[in-house]
């Protein structure tokens, strides 16, 4: 599965896998059930591709993911499809205020 650290530092997984900020890894082992790691998944810290998969849970890949839950460079690429643009140096707090005002014009075209 896929880790992204969603943070400006390096995040250390219990692992022993380090995660630099703002990187995407590839992780074989990842105890979902441990805390910490719940508690960034929760936040928002940490992405996780392929969790659900990995747990034995079905793919929701067909589901619209909310905006707060998705990592750095699922809003690059929101904010590109929907015609948008961002600068590369974007933290994600940019990306999702971005993204945000994007989908608020969706909306009110609705």
């Amino acid at each position: 599965m896929q880790v992204t650290n969603n943070t400006n530092r390096k995040l250390g997984l219990p692992n022993g896998v380090a995660v630099g900020k703002g990187l995407t890894v590839e992780v074989k082992e990842l105890d979902t059930d441990n805390a910490v790691i719940k508690a960034w998944i929760d936040s928002g810290f940490l992405s996780v591709d392929g969790l659900e998969d990995a747990q034995g849970g079905e793919s929701n890949a067909d589901e619209v993911k909310p905006l707060s839950k998705m990592n750095m460079a699922e809003l690059k690429e929101y904010i590109v499809e929907n015609g948008g643009e961002f600068d590369e140096a974007d933290k994600k707090d940019a990306l999702l205020a971005n993204a945000q005002a994007i989908e608020d014009d969706l909306n009110q075209e609705d």
